[in-house]
This record gives C-alpha cells, sequence and structure tokens, in this order.
C-alpha cells in the first residue's frame, strides 16, 4: 500500500509529499486498524514518513542485453525465474526482479530488458553519491545501482530521452522507474 505517491525521472528527483489531509487508500489501512488491534499502527507511518518511505524503480534498457546477462551471471538467477535480490552492501539496501522478456507488452519486439528494484534504507547516504537516495536523480541512483552491484552500463543510452526514469516517493512505500 503506498500513498502521496510522487514520481522523479532521470535528472528530477521524485520531492516527498508529506500532506496528510487526503491520504487515499491508506485510510483502508487507518479503519481496519481502528476495527482490530491486528491491522497494527497505520499512524506510525504518518507520524515519521522520514523512516518509513520507500523507493523503487523499472529500468528499462533497450538493445543493451549485456547488462542483464552480467546481473544473471552474477545472481545465477536467470531473467523472470527468481525472487529478489537484495545488495546487502549497499547502504540503501538495494533489492532487485529482472523480469523475463514476455513481462510487458511488446518487450520481445522492443529488444528490452525490466529491471525492478527498490531501496529499503533509501534515508541512508549512498556510497558514491554521498547523500540519501530519496534526494537524488534518476541518473545519480543507477550510477549507486551499477557500481554497488559492480553492473557497467552505457549511461549516454540514457540521455537521448527515449529511455527514462521515473521515481516514485509515496507514505509507506516510494517508487522508482527507468
Amino acid at each position: 500500500m503506498m500513498t502521496n505517491a510522487t514520481f522523479g525521472d532521470n535528472t528530477h528527483i521524485a520531492p516527498v509529499n508529506r500532506d496528510t489531509s487526503d491520504l487515499g487508500l491508506f485510510t483502508i489501512w487507518q479503519n481496519l486498524a481502528k476495527k482490530h488491534e491486528k491491522f497494527g499502527h497505520p499512524e506510525k507511518f504518518i507520524s515519521s514518513i522520514d523512516k518509513t518511505k520507500w523507493m523503487s524503480f523499472f529500468l528499462t534498457v533497450k538493445d543493451y542485453p549485456e547488462f542483464f546477462q552480467r546481473l544473471e551471471r552474477m545472481t545465477g538467477s536467470r531473467s523472470g525465474t527468481g525472487g529478489a535480490i537484495t545488495l546487502k552492501d549497499s547502504p540503501w539496501e538495494f533489492s532487485f526482479v529482472i523480469y523475463d522478456r514476455d513481462y510487458f507488452p511488446n518487450q520481445r519486439e522492443l529488444n528490452a530488458d525490466v529491471l525492478w528494484s527498490d531501496g529499503l534504507f533509501g534515508e541512508r547516504i549512498g556510497t558514491i553519491v554521498k547523500k540519501p537516495m530519496s534526494e537524488c536523480t534518476g541518473e545519480e541512483i543507477l550510477t549507486e545501482f551499477c557500481i554497488t552491484s559492480t553492473c557497467p552500463i552505457a549511461f549516454a543510452g540514457f540521455a537521448d530521452g527515449h529511455d527514462a526514469l521515473y521515481i516514485v516517493q509515496g507514505q509507506g512505500l516510494p517508487v522508482l522507474d527507468f
């Protein structure tokens, strides 16, 4: 469940939305918690946004299968066959999943590979960019991800405007998208 999501891209951060006047679907959790204690304490997520926000992103890479082949060799997990893989050496504690080529429409025809990743501890200072994930652009997040995972990528491929990183942040759960 995520509320107050915001989006960024390769060159813009996803700003943190601290507005709690309209919590959207988050109110379902609040209403359930009022009825029974087994549903926990959603108010803790509202009162500590910086401690409970989460960021994730989709990285779409076209015509560069070597990037994903290297991830597959590194992890021993073929695209579309494994669960989430966590990079414990990253201060942001990236986890990622490599999607099968047929997961999204037209993915195979576009020669595109897709990875979903999140940063569980985005408030920590990055190893390379030296600031919290929540204050980074998509390019900075990709830099941290690639160096932390030891996967090189041709950054010039993202400068042409055809591929973009969309970052989402929200209370309870934030998100990134390439």
